[in-house]
């Protein structure tokens, strides 16, 4: 079975299963690494699970989506060289072009995630690059470094829309609701959350199980925008 399966990302998910655990067994976190199957479709497993069942992959070269979570952006977590930016070897050009190219695709058209040479890249292979296309995709974060299109920016981004799916399809309240359809017609057309919308997320966050809070931090103008809605 696993002859046929290839892990693809690290990404945040809606529900807490595991293909390779009993139904009674789940996931702590609503983090899990996505596997791709022999026909193209995806399931999930848990960290322990893909370590046992794919003893022979370096997983420090698996796209992870979840960087920006507030958990990973702890000192505690820097120390240890796990998801701060800057300990980011060999992942970061690939979640960059595919953030651009395909998880974002619902994104408003102004903000132009699309561009074609990276359209280009990204259709020859669509998980892996050469190391030509990753010193291309490279000069392009620097020279977006700060803008809505950074790499940083369209992650925050990458994990609100994760967060807001799920509050959506489980909320009940009309005014919740109403609120987190807001927030994410915004994010589409804006690219950003303001500060106090990443308050009344976390907020809801909270009460949610196993639901890592936005780390608005990683938003290009989230400083400014206190007092903005």
């Amino acid at each position: 079975m696993v002859a046929n399966m290839k892990i693809i990302r690290r990404d945040f998910v809606e529900d807490d299963s595991c293909c390779f655990c009993p139904r009674q067994h789940t996931l702590t976190t609503k983090i899990a690494y996505i596997i791709e199957l022999e026909d193209g479709e995806e399931t999930q497993c848990g960290p322990c699970c893909a370590r046992r069942e794919f003893k022979n992959i370096d997983f420090s070269n698996i796209p992870d989506f979840t960087r920006s979570a507030i958990e990973y952006a702890s000192k505690k977590a820097n120390n240890k060289g796990g998801n701060s930016i800057d300990n980011i070897n060999n992942t970061k050009e690939l979640e960059y072009l595919l953030l651009r190219c395909i998880y974002l695709d619902d994104f408003d058209d102004s903000i132009k995630l699309k561009y074609q040479p990276l359209m280009d890249i990204y259709k020859k292979n669509h998980f892996e690059i050469n190391d030509e296309d990753k010193e291309y995709i490279n000069r392009i974060m620097n020279k977006l470094k700060n803008t809505k299109l950074s790499y940083k920016n369209l992650m925050a981004c990458h994990q609100a829309k994760k967060i807001l799916n799920m509050w959506i399809k489980q909320e009940h309240n009309i005014n919740s609701l109403n609120f987190a359809k807001d927030v994410y017609k915004f994010l589409k057309k804006q690219c950003y959350l303001t500060e106090n919308q990443v308050i009344g997320l976390n907020k809801w966050i909270v009460n949610m199980e196993n639901i890592p809070k936005i780390n608005g931090k990683w938003f290009f103008r989230y400083k400014n925008n206190a007092t903005t809605s």
